[in-house]
């Protein structure tokens, strides 16, 4: 791994190995990575004063600890961090695709309860078991780092699990996150246009969501896209789903507005299944659920009795109490998303008044269209802002406008006054969808997330409306 330079090497037991201090612990390794846009090696001091033992480097160093010279840093990283936690013992299921994949992580989550099984989640919404937080700081929104990653993996074990549905981003997948796992089932929910501000363009993100089938025993993937069908083509063990094809399938589809009924076809044999998360989209979601709990092996009675159990998954398709205003939030941020969520609302009745913006420091290719999805399927949009994080949010706008074809919206940067302009609006039977934010709880403003919470704005809204006073914590 390299030669040592320092008078002293600790002889000690330590606790952890870490590449950010952030998530850092006393009594740990600190490996300096040069990524993207910081090299590691400008924080070894910060480490060492946060409690790091033993620093690794592929650079001369003084710092005040033990330093290791290696000339690759990260492969030293992963070699430490295996060796550390060891190869996880969890039955793992991983889920990419552009959109679907928290919901569809929590649908499997609870087929696998359904059949007896004690289940981990990691992904957008945070990592738990059983409903019980893992208690593991993540550093990245869906898949976490390999170090946290790895320890999560370690801490679910701990808590009885005996399997994990994960969350798997292009970016952990380029970026070698989830390195040394075996998958027992991989699960393709679609593609469309997203991270184009990471990727070169859409066959290098294809070629990033498709790493994940190199490493799962088996496949559950999307038919009806045609990059699942690609996918199809090239893994002898992978099994489509959809609507119009696949193996597993939805047929005699009634939608309804808190949910959907279907039959549930597995071959020659089907269920009436019911779901309590209503657009289509959730029906596609059911079926890579499903498809991926059917070729592992779950029965078909569980598969059935563990998507009926979901009530809802926190920021997707989320209901509000709101009187006899709908009010959803939901986590669409892509132009798929966004047009998916607007077209299984049109049936619900009333006007559809949508509250969205578009995030900053990331793809800028998709703002115009998804000014023109929110307009053309909207009655009123509301044009507003996300994270602007360290762009100027009145360009955000700009750019989103650009591709705006009709006159019925109104542009309010604040975003806590966009969400009161479309409750005045509102009237009785009218729909009000927060897009974008989903299960965030917080706004990102330059570099500083500040406390944003949509329902405790709604609630403070709804109760000033009503001449009541409010006790939440919004500020």
């Amino acid at each position: 791994m390299g030669k040592y330079y320092h008078s002293s090497i600790p002889d000690t037991e330590l606790d952890g190995v870490c590449y950010d201090t952030r998530s850092m612990k006393p009594n740990t390794v600190f490996v300096c990575i040069n990524g993207s846009f910081e090299d590691g090696h400008k924080y070894a001091v910060r480490a060492v004063s946060k409690g790091a033992r033993v620093i690794i480097a592929s650079k001369h160093i003084d710092c005040g600890a033990a330093v290791i010279l290696t000339d690759d840093t990260e492969s030293a990283l992963h070699y430490l961090i295996k060796r550390f936690y060891g190869k996880p013992r969890l039955e793992l299921f991983g889920i990419t695709g552009t959109n679907g994949k928290t919901t569809t992580s929590y649908m499997l989550a609870a087929i696998l309860k359904a059949s007896g099984r004690c289940c981990g989640i990691i992904g957008t919404n945070g990592c738990f078991v059983d409903g019980e937080d893992v208690g593991i700081v993540q550093n990245t929104p869906t898949t976490p780092n390999m170090p946290e990653l790895y320890a999560i993996l370690a801490k679910m074990e701990e808590m009885g699990a005996d399997c994990a549905v994960m969350e798997v981003s292009s970016h952990s997948l380029v970026q070698n996150r989830v390195d040394g796992l075996d998958i027992k089932t991989g699960v393709f929910t679609n593609l469309s246009g997203d991270h184009l501000d990471y990727h070169r363009d859409m066959e290098d993100y294809f070629a990033a969501k498709r790493r994940l089938f190199d490493i799962s025993e088996n496949a559950a993937v999307n038919a009806d896209d045609e990059y699942g069908r690609r996918i199809l083509a090239e893994n002898e063990n992978a099994v489509g789903f959809g609507i119009l094809g696949g193996e597993v399938r939805a047929g005699d589809i009634s939608l309804f507005s808190d949910g959907a009924e279907f039959e549930l076809i597995f071959g020659k044999t089907a269920v009436r299944q019911r779901i309590n998360i209503s657009g289509l989209f959730s029906v596609y979601n059911a079926l890579a659920a499903a498809t991926a709990a059917y070729v592992s092996g779950v029965d078909i009675a569980d598969i059935k009795a563990g998507l009926a159990s979901v009530g809802g998954v926190v920021g997707r398709m989320e209901r509000l109490a709101a009187g006899d205003v709908n009010v959803i939030i939901d986590y669409a941020h892509t132009p798929d998303g966004l047009l998916k969520v607007l077209s299984s609302l049109r049936g619900i009745g009333g006007r559809i008044i949508t509250v969205f913006g578009c995030g900053g420091d990331r793809d800028r290719t998709k703002r115009a269209v998804m000014g023109d999805i929110a307009t053309q399927n909207s009655d009123i949009t509301v044009i507003t802002s996300d994270n602007p994080r360290t762009e100027n949010p009145t360009e955000i706008i700009i750019d989103i406008l650009s591709g705006v074809k009709r006159d019925n919206y109104i542009v309010i940067e604040n975003r806590e006054r966009a969400i009161e302009a479309a409750l005045s609006i509102a009237k009785k039977g009218d729909t009000v969808l927060l897009a974008g934010k989903g299960q965030e709880r917080y706004q990102i403003i330059g570099r500083e997330k500040r406390h944003f919470d949509e329902r405790e704005i709604v609630e403070r809204l709804l109760k000033e409306r009503n001449g009541e006073s409010y006790a939440g914590v919004y500020n």
